[in-house]
């Protein structure tokens, strides 16, 4: 955590990593991914929905669609781990 600032981008993601591990263990994945990094040049087709519908940051992908904009949820992304679980994985 950064001083004076709050959690960064990277702590959220990793308590919602922990917490769906917790409920849902090794069938759910949370990544954070800087998109100008070198391992973000993995996710241009989201970089160009970004850019497309002018997203806000951060943007959450699951399944490569993306899910959620300009908020990181552990509520949403509960319900959608949830969902695609109990549809098999694929929607």
């Amino acid at each position: 955590m950064t001083a004076g600032c709050g959690p960064t981008i990277q702590d959220q993601t990793s308590a919602i990593a922990r917490a769906l591990a917790q409920k849902y263990g090794d069938n759910v994945t949370v990544e954070y991914v800087n998109l100008v990094s070198p391992r973000g040049a993995s996710f241009r087709d989201a970089w160009g929905v970004i850019m497309a519908h002018n997203l806000a940051l951060p943007v959450v992908t699951v399944n490569n669609r993306v899910r959620l904009s300009g908020v990181l949820s552990l509520a949403e992304l509960d319900r959608e781990a949830g969902s695609l679980l109990s549809h098999g994985g694929a929607q």
